[in-house]
């Protein structure tokens, strides 16, 4: 006899099976509901295409209003443009809320798509009426509806109940339309006029059902594709984040029962500069074994010369994402997370490495282990070793790589990325800590590298706008000198010092609820300061 746990097993897995015939992996359905999260982000980005077609069939259809009535005499331009007004609200407040709020869910997403198609049907319902009710020719335009079902495809249920809703609004319209309407009346009462219009309608449910299928078959293929793509020992399952060469995405190994972060490297292995710095990055990051720096399980190169690294997949948020959320910590907890980030680097700096990208985005805050706010150090993409110097010319000639908040003025000047560039970035990430805002920001990125070769810091507890422990302080300034050989030397005189200060030890008990940040704005990462290539300041004269 079975237990309860077992049977549940063996019935996930036969649905697995049943659902997918050739696929016994039991992480299929898991995977299934993951890639929910990726269908969000397509259907979100169709939806704005389908916004810009409609602008184009806007216009298109004024056009066409316009040789009917002035060309044709087929009724008043007048009412044509006032039946154009219809969804003109509607589209306005839908445009507002995919551009600037947070990704639509599924239910949005399908109210969102439902709607569009309501209130196109009833605007070309309304046209028809206007230009001859019945036996208008502009039911051949309504042909064009049912292809809203492929904008971003469901499954059959999904589409058939769209194409209901559309079919009720497209005859409900044009009846009713009809009958109030004294000059064409009558046309209720003419055989011909309706054997014409059930001729249209019979064409629109064909036409209709067909793109229900083609839907059906689009959105059922995406899901074969996505379960079936893996890269060697891991199954992709949802794609975290993107860069210039490479992609992060959530894996499940079958062997170890879990899921990884697997980052690839887009560009194939004959790329001689970017798999370099690829090979750099594994390099770096597998000699680390700091508890606060990412783990690399695994690395290698899929068939096709596709080069890979596996690493733990944390559930949090980066640094960057719960600034913008919180704004200013309070100090016992910007030392906690800068005390953390320090011992994370020290060890980076021992073994020679230099991160050169520090920023709130690639710190991650976690739970781990039931200890909260625990930090992650991670993306060690641009990390170069001290004795390596020929792997700082990977980047372009004139460029320098980092991020123009947390930049060291030696790197912007075009010399080499030593351990005292981290200390400075990670004195930027604290100093944004403590204020709500990193030391130096602008309209462009030559502003604010300026501002760190030349301007002054305002100290924290200036804009802060209240009291800072006087030691924290004049660490964070430290840290922000603007020679190298004012700050601490490396992560570890930092550790020391931050270790040092007179303050109480952080209680992430009084953290306010995880739950908070997973209910803000899933786009907020995408928003992040990226890493990028920034203009040189070699030859720049001193002065503002």
């Amino acid at each position: 006899m079975t237990s309860g746990s077992e049977s549940g097993d063996s019935a996930t897995s036969w649905a697995a099976l049943r659902t997918t015939p050739g696929l016994a992996d039991p992480g299929v359905l898991e995977a299934r509901a993951e890639l929910g999260r990726q269908d969000d982000y397509y259907a979100n980005e169709r939806i704005k295409w389908m916004l810009r077609w409609l602008v184009v069939l806007w216009f298109g259809s004024l056009l066409v209003d316009a040789v009917l009535c002035f060309g044709l005499d087929r009724g008043s331009f007048a009412r044509a443009v006032a039946h154009r007004m219809i969804p003109v609200p509607w589209y306005a407040v839908l445009a507002v809320r995919i551009h600037r709020g947070p990704l639509l869910r599924d239910r949005e997403v399908l109210l969102g798509i439902l709607g569009i198609a309501v209130f196109v049907t009833l605007w070309l319902a309304a046209t028809v009426v206007t230009t001859g009710g019945l036996v208008s020719i502009f039911h051949t335009v309504m042909l064009f509806v049912p292809l809203t079902t492929i904008i971003v495809p469901a499954n059959f249920t999904r589409s058939l109940v769209l194409l209901l809703c559309v079919l009720v609004t497209y005859v409900a319209t044009t009846l009713i339309g009809v009958s109030l309407d004294p000059a064409i009346a009558a046309q209720l009462h003419d055989r011909a006029a309706w054997m014409t219009f059930f001729f249209y309608l019979s064409t629109f449910i064909g036409m209709g059902t067909t793109m229900a299928v083609v839907s059906h078959v689009l959105w059922s293929l995406r899901r074969e594709i996505f379960e079936s793509k893996s890269i060697g020992k891991y199954r992709l399952r949802r794609l975290l984040g993107r860069g210039g060469m490479g992609e992060v995405w959530a894996a499940y190994h079958a062997g170890l029962r879990r899921e990884v972060a697997l980052k690839l490297l887009t560009v194939r292995e004959g790329h001689a500069t970017a798999a370099r710095r690829f090979e750099r990055e594994v390099q770096a990051m597998v000699r680390l074994t700091h508890p606060n720096t990412v783990r690399v399980f695994d690395f290698g190169v899929a068939e096709g010369g596709l080069l890979y690294y596996a690493m733990e997949l944390l559930e949090g948020e980066n640094l960057g994402r719960l600034l913008r959320r919180e704004g200013t910590l309070e100090v016992a907890r910007a030392r906690h997370f800068a005390l953390q980030a320090a011992r994370a680097l020290a060890e980076a700096h021992q073994h020679g490495i230099v991160h050169r990208d520090v920023k709130a985005e690639n710190i991650m805050v976690i739970d781990a282990g039931g200890e909260r706010d625990f930090v992650k150090v991670l993306d060690f993409g641009i990390a170069t070793t001290l004795e390596d110097q020929e792997a700082q010319k990977l980047t372009q000639t004139g460029t320098v790589a980092g991020t123009p908040g947390t930049v060291s003025p030696e790197v912007i000047r075009g010399e080499v990325a030593t351990p005292a560039a981290d200390v400075y970035a990670l004195g930027a990430v604290t100093y944004a800590m403590l204020t709500g805002g990193l030391p130096f920001t602008g309209d462009q990125a030559a502003q604010v590298l300026l501002a760190h070769l030349h301007d002054e810091v305002v100290a924290p507890s200036l804009r802060r706008g209240q009291p800072i422990d006087p030691a924290f302080e004049a660490v964070v300034l430290k840290c922000l000198a603007k020679s190298s050989d004012d700050r601490y030397p490396d992560a570890g005189a930092l550790a020391s010092a931050l270790a040092d200060l007179p303050i109480a030890p952080w209680r992430p008990s009084a953290v306010v609820s995880r739950e908070r940040a997973q209910d803000a704005p899933a786009e907020a990462d995408t928003r992040a300061e990226t890493t990028r290539p920034l203009p040189t300041m070699r030859g720049q004269r001193p002065g503002r």
